[in-house]
């Protein structure tokens, strides 16, 4: 696994990216992607003592169902809009597990947000188990979903991995 924490307490130490790479067993690559995120999100050492790597890889690299509910959090503690400008501004954003449950109205909303502020000027993954034709009724309310879908799917390359068994069992990690 990757050690995040160990990852930017040796960058706070002013360690090099090849030194860092080859303490924690990973490539330049890793480290400079989590250095960058982390700083991007404003993430930096010393960190909660009670953070693990876990936690932080989910908040530096977020799954789309955290970024709804950071953006929930965000509007609640009155900093939205500078969390928003973090997703607006990152070069790449990685949405992971894409509409694994559907959008509220208010989670749409934020997305087409971000989205209208991405849209050919900055790069975004959508990595999901389902087709792009089945994203518009998760998305929900129609209008939402066709100002959302039309920035994302007409200006997009899809990627489809074939077959019924998951990834981790044709790789034998599963059973």
């Amino acid at each position: 696994m990757t050690q995040y924490r160990e990852i930017l307490r040796l960058h706070s130490q002013g360690i090099s990216q090849r030194n860092i790479a080859l303490s924690c067993a990973c490539s330049r690559n890793t480290v400079s992607k989590i250095i960058q995120r982390a700083e991007e999100l404003g993430i930096a050492w010393p960190l909660e003592k009670e953070l693990t790597d876990g936690e932080l890889r989910q908040r530096i690299f977020a799954e789309s169902a955290q970024v709804s509910r950071r953006m929930a959090v965000a509007r609640g503690e009155g900093i939205f809009q500078r969390v928003m400008k973090v997703y607006k501004k990152v070069p790449l954003l990685i949405l992971d597990e894409w509409l694994l449950v559907s959008l509220k109205e208010s989670e749409a909303r934020d997305l087409l947000e971000i989205v209208e502020a991405r849209h050919q000027t900055g790069s975004t993954i959508f990595c999901s188990q389902f087709a792009p034709g089945g994203w518009h009724s998760k998305i929900g309310e129609s209008t939402l979903a066709d100002a959302i879908l039309d920035r994302i799917v007409h200006s997009s390359y899809t990627i489809t991995i074939e077959g019924t068994d998951s990834m981790r069992k044709r790789k034998g990690r599963i059973n």
